[in-house]
C-alpha cells in the first residue's frame, strides 16, 4: 500500500516534473518571446530614430527646396518681366521707327511735291513773263491796229459815199436791164438748178407758147414735155455738170401752135467760191432762117431733079 501510495506519489511527482518542464517551457517561450519584443522595441524606436532623422533632413531639404523654388520663381518672374520690358521696349523703338520712316516718307513726298510746286512756280511766272510780253505786243499792235481801223474808217466812210453813187447807178442799171430784159426781142428765162423758172419775159412766153408769167414761173423745164422732147434736159445737166455755156438748136413744138425752130444758149451763173446758183437760157427764134434753108433745098433737089 505504502508502495502503490510511492509509486502513486512518484507518477505524482513525475506529472509534476512534467508540468514544471512544460512551465519552463512556456518560461523560456515567454522570455524568448520577451527579447523579440524588446528587440522588436528597441528596433522600432532605432526605427522611429531613423524617421525622425529622415523627417527631419526632408524638412531640411524642402525648406531647402523651397527656398530654391521661391528664388527660381522670383527670379524667373523677373526674367519674365524684364523679357517684357525689353519686348516693349524694342516693340515701341520699332514703332517710332516706322513713324519716323513714314514721317520721313511723308516728308520726302511733301518734298518732292515742293519741288514740283516750285518748278510749276518757275514754269508760271515764266509764262506770267511771256504773257506779260506777249500783251505788251498785243498792246502795240492794238495801238497800231487801232490806227490802222481809223485809217480804215476813213477809207470806209469814203468808200460808202462811193457805194451810195454805185448803188445810185446800179438801181438806174437795173431798171434799165429790166426793161432790156422785158423789151428784148430775145427770148430770155432763169431757173434753179433744179429747173424750177425764177424770170421769164414776154418773148419767151410767145416763142415757147406758154401761159402767163405767173403760171410759166410754176413749170419746172425739166419736168416740162414739150421741153423734154426736144433733149434739153441732157444739155442742161451737161451744163450742170461741166460748168461751161453751150449752144443748141431746137425743133420745138409747142402744146398749141406749128413748130418752130430756136438756138438756146444756156449759161451757167457762177457765185464767188465758184458755184452754180442759177442756169441763164436765152433763146433766139430762128424759124424764118430753117424754112428759107429749107426752101433753098428742096429748090436745090429740085433743080438737080431737071438736071
Amino acid at each position: 500500500m505504502q508502495i502503490h501510495e510511492k509509486l502513486n506519489d512518484f507518477e505524482n511527482a513525475n506529472k509534476y516534473l512534467k508540468e514544471i518542464d512544460i512551465i519552463k517551457d512556456k518560461i523560456r517561450k515567454q522570455d524568448t518571446e520577451n527579447i523579440y519584443l524588446k528587440y522588436q522595441i528597441e528596433k522600432n524606436e532605432n526605427d522611429q530614430k531613423l524617421l525622425k532623422e529622415n523627417i527631419a533632413n526632408l524638412r531640411a531639404k524642402n525648406k531647402i527646396q523651397i527656398y530654391l523654388i521661391t528664388s527660381l520663381s522670383v527670379l524667373f518672374l523677373f526674367l519674365v518681366f524684364f523679357f517684357f520690358l525689353i519686348r516693349n521696349k524694342i516693340k515701341n523703338e520699332r514703332q517710332i521707327k516706322n513713324k519716323l520712316f513714314i514721317q520721313n516718307k511723308g516728308l520726302t513726298e511733301l518734298s518732292k511735291k515742293l519741288e514740283i510746286k516750285n518748278a510749276n512756280l518757275d514754269s508760271l511766272n515764266q509764262r506770267n513773263f511771256a504773257a506779260s510780253l506777249k500783251i505788251e505786243q498785243q498792246n502795240m499792235e492794238v495801238e497800231w491796229q487801232n490806227d490802222e481801223i481809223i485809217k480804215i474808217n476813213k477809207e470806209l466812210i469814203e468808200r460808202e459815199k462811193e457805194n451810195k453813187k454805185t448803188i445810185k447807178l446800179l438801181e438806174e442799171s437795173e431798171a434799165n436791164l429790166k426793161t432790156l430784159f422785158e423789151k428784148s426781142p430775145l427770148g430770155i428765162f432763169t431757173t434753179t438748178t433744179d429747173g424750177s423758172i425764177t424770170e421769164v419775159n414776154n418773148t419767151t412766153l410767145k416763142l415757147l407758147g406758154l401761159p402767163p408769167e405767173e403760171a410759166t414761173k410754176q413749170i419746172n423745164v425739166l419736168k416740162y414735155k414739150p421741153l423734154a422732147d426736144t433733149g434739153y434736159n441732157k444739155h442742161f445737166m451737161n451744163v450742170l455738170k461741166t460748168g461751161k455755156s453751150l449752144k443748141i438748136e431746137v425743133r420745138y413744138k409747142p402744146n398749141l401752135g406749128q413748130n418752130v425752130y430756136f438756138s438756146n444758149y444756156i449759161v451757167p451763173l457762177k457765185n464767188k467760191i465758184g458755184e452754180i446758183y442759177k442756169i441763164y437760157n436765152i433763146l433766139e427764134d430762128i424759124t424764118e432762117q430753117k424754112r428759107n434753108e429749107q426752101k433753098i433745098i428742096s429748090q436745090k433737089e429740085k433743080f438737080e431733079l431737071l438736071a
